[in-house]
Formats: C-alpha cells, sequence, structure tokens
C-alpha cells in the first residue's frame, strides 16, 4: 500500500486489504536494513502526526551520484565500441584534436570512469542499491 502525505511515498507492505478503523502494528526486523527501516518508520509517524519531515535516511552526495552515472554511461559507449577519445568528445566535452590526447588530463578522468563502472558490473553497483542503508563505507570496495 502506499501513503502519500506532503509529497513523501511511505511504503506499507500489509499481510491482508486494509480496513477502515482497523487497528495496525508494525514489526522491524533486525537485520542489515534495520536502522534504514526504522528512520522510515520514524518519518511515518511524523507523517501521521503531522509534524515535519526528516527528510531521507542518507542522501546520496551530488557528486557520487554524478560519478556513478558517469561511470555507467562510459561503460555503455565503450561496450558499444567507442574508443576513449570518442568518450572524452561526446560525455566530457572533449574538443583538442586526437593527437593531443595522450597528455590531457581529461583521458585519466575517462579511464577512471571506465574503471568505476567495471567495479559497479563486478558488483559494485550493490553498494551504490543500498547507499540509504548504509552497508558500505567509503574505502570498502565490491
Amino acid at each position: 500500500m502506499l501513503l502519500i502525505h506532503k509529497g513523501v511515498i511511505h511504503r506499507l507492505w500489509l499481510r491482508a486489504p486494509p480496513v477502515d478503523g482497523a487497528l495496525y502494528a508494525g514489526v522491524l526486523p533486525a537485520d542489515i536494513s534495520a536502522v534504514a527501516r526504522a528512520w522510515s518508520f520514524l518519518r511515518l509517524c511524523r507523517a501521521l502526526s503531522g509534524r515535519s519531515d526528516p527528510g531521507p535516511y542518507r542522501v546520496m552526495p551530488a557528486r557520487t551520484e554524478a560519478l556513478h552515472r558517469q561511470a555507467l554511461a562510459a561503460l555503455d559507449a565503450a561496450e558499444r565500441g567507442a574508443s576513449e577519445w570518442e568518450i572524452g568528445r561526446t560525455q566530457f566535452g572533449y574538443r583538442r584534436p586526437r593527437q593531443e590526447w595522450e597528455d590531457d588530463a581529461i583521458r585519466a578522468v575517462v579511464r577512471r570512469a571506465l574503471a568505476r563502472g567495471r567495479r559497479d558490473l563486478a558488483g559494485g553497483y550493490r553498494r551504490f542499491l543500498s547507499w540509504q542503508a548504509g552497508s558500505a563505507g567509503r574505502r570498502q570496495r565490491a
């Protein structure tokens, strides 16, 4: 069941269809996602009592999100046969001739994006998907 209150979507899993006027109790399993679930429950309680929303548990920084998007786009282009230079031109706006590519810093940016994309493809995407659960530290690699 989806409960939308002031633009915030709360997802509730009920064993049976809801009944008007019935009382409900919640269960929060003590697993790896317990902290995120508890935060979601706090948000729901605050919404139902008319208090302000404290916001999402952990918001991914815009820079981290952009790096993941760049990595996936670069990896997609490489898998379609694009060279590093072509990826640099289309994705990062590189405008110099190909002869200057070897000495340019954007080449390292493209290579790092491809390496990050390969790490994500090899299982690192789990960290991206579980960002709000807080299951991985900054230096930990999948």
